[in-house]
C-alpha cells in the first residue's frame, strides 16, 4: 500500500499570514510591500519587477544565456535575504521534504505521490505552448498537465510550482483561478520560488558545493539545468 504523509502546517503563524498574503493580496505586488521590515537591507522582487519579466521572457526564448546571467546578476543583490513571503515558502518546501524521509538529491516528481491531499494528483504530459505547466480540481482528482517536450529537470520544476498551486489552494482561493504571470506576478515567483526549495534544499547544495565545487557537477547531482542550479548557488553568495 502506498503510503500517504500527513503535511502540518511549517509554522503556524507563517504559514497564516502566507496564506493572508494570497487570498487578500492582487496576486502582482507583495502585501506587505511598503511595511516589510527586510526591504531597505534585503531585496524585494516588487521593486524590479520590469527586469524579472525580462529575465522571464529570455528564459522562455532562444536568447543567449550570457543575457539571462547578466540581467539576474543585475536583479539580485548579494548578499540575498528573502523576505517574509518568500521565506514562509521556503519553510513550506524544507517541512515537506523532512516529512517525505528524503536526505539526499536528486528529489524528483515521484514525491508528490507520497504527500497528502485533500485529493489525489494525477500529473499527465501533454504538449503545451504557451505555457509548461496546468492544473485543474475536478471533483474526485487533480489534473496536472506538464510539457512533454521540455527536458526532465524542466518537467520537474514545473510539478513542484503546480504542487504549490494546489497547496496554496486548500487555504487561499486565489489559486486555480486561470491567471498567468501577466496578472499573477507575485505569485509565480513564490510558486516558482517553492519549486526551487524544494528541488534545491539550502543545507543540501551548502553541503554538495563543500564537496564538488563545480557548477556542472551540482546540476548533474541534484539533476537540474546548470543555469538554475547557477541561480541558486548566486542566490547563496557561493559564486
Amino acid at each position: 500500500m502506498e503510503r500517504k504523509i500527513y503535511i502540518e502546517a511549517p509554522s503556524p503563524e507563517w504559514i497564516k499570514d502566507l496564506w493572508h498574503y494570497l487570498d487578500t493580496g492582487d496576486g502582482t505586488t507583495c502585501l506587505i510591500k511598503e511595511t516589510c521590515e527586510r526591504r531597505r537591507n534585503g531585496w524585494c522582487a516588487c521593486d524590479c519587477e520590469a527586469k524579472i519579466r525580462k529575465a522571464y521572457d529570455i528564459a522562455m526564448s532562444t536568447q543567449s544565456e550570457h543575457a539571462f546571467k547578466k540581467l539576474v546578476n543585475d536583479i539580485l543583490p548579494l548578499p540575498w535575504v528573502p523576505c517574509r513571503p518568500f521565506e514562509a515558502v521556503q519553510m513550506m518546501a524544507t517541512r515537506y521534504l523532512e516529512q517525505s524521509g528524503l536526505s539526499e538529491p536528486p528529489v524528483t516528481s515521484e514525491i508528490i505521490k507520497q504527500l497528502h491531499f485533500d485529493l489525489p494528483v494525477e500529473i499527465r504530459e501533454v504538449p503545451l505552448k504557451s505555457v509548461r505547466g496546468a492544473i485543474w480540481r475536478l471533483q474526485d482528482t487533480y489534473i496536472m498537465h506538464v510539457n512533454i517536450k521540455d527536458p526532465p529537470g524542466k518537467k520537474t520544476a514545473t510539478v513542484f510550482h503546480e504542487m504549490f498551486q494546489i497547496a496554496s489552494h486548500r487555504e487561499a482561493k486565489v489559486f486555480l483561478q486561470g491567471w498567468q504571470f501577466d496578472n499573477g506576478f507575485f505569485n509565480v515567483l513564490l510558486a516558482d520560488y517553492f519549486a526551487m526549495a524544494m528541488l534545491m534544499p539550502e543545507i543540501w547544495i551548502k553541503k554538495y558545493w563543500l564537496q564538488v565545487h563545480n557548477l556542472s557537477r551540482m546540476a548533474e547531482i541534484f539533476q537540474v539545468s546548470e543555469v538554475v542550479m547557477w541561480i541558486r548557488l548566486v542566490m547563496q553568495g557561493r559564486i
